[in-house]
């Protein structure tokens, strides 16, 4: 549940007009990164990056995409000139020292007054009132790999780490992803 202030948008908006989404009084120009994209990719104007050799999955499906390795080289573009960042399940794969630098990165080449920063993570605060709760937590995280024992699958404490660390290397909530934000300007 998003705080009241947050818009929500869909996929289907953030592909459209940036104008309907993005505030700002330069409806020209709008450049739109969708870092971290696997296959999640994005037409009308997008930039898709991911370090993943994707090419012929965009080629195929008419995306723009770009190689690229984000947390290496950082964001290879002009300050203040992107209008829109989106970073989907990409935050949780990279340390907090890694998140803070791809954060600093995010605020350098964001538009000043109209540029936005959408981020999607898992929400470590959920995922840990739900694992307190019992709340089965199988629906959200897919198939158990083939041949693994049933016994260990259907507990609880298999499934909440399973959804909490899946190569993760970080875990957000809302006073992480404030704080984190606040320190990278």
């Amino acid at each position: 549940k998003l705080p009241a202030e947050n818009l929500v948008v869909s996929k289907e908006d953030l592909e459209g007009d940036p104008t309907d989404v993005i505030p700002t009084t330069d409806p020209d120009n709008h450049l739109k990164l969708n870092v971290g994209s696997h296959k999640i990719m994005f037409h009308h104007g997008w930039v898709n990056i991911d370090v993943e050799p994707l090419l012929d999955f965009a080629r195929q499906n008419g995306y723009a995409f770009t190689q690229y390795d984000v947390m290496k080289h950082g964001l290879a573009i002009n300050d203040n000139s992107v209008s829109l960042i989106y970073a989907s399940h990409f935050l949780e794969h990279q340390t907090y020292e890694q998140g803070l630098v791809f954060m600093k990165e995010c605020a350098r080449v964001l538009r000043k007054e109209s540029g936005l920063l959408r981020i999607a993570v898992p929400d470590a605060d959920t995922l840990s009132s739900a694992y307190s709760d019992d709340v089965d937590l199988s629906e959200i995280m897919g198939p158990a790999p083939a041949g693994f024992p049933k016994e260990i699958t259907k507990l609880k404490t298999y499934r909440f780490w399973s959804l909490l660390t899946d190569n993760h290397k970080s875990a957000y909530d809302e006073a992480t992803l404030k704080t984190l934000g606040g320190l990278a300007g």
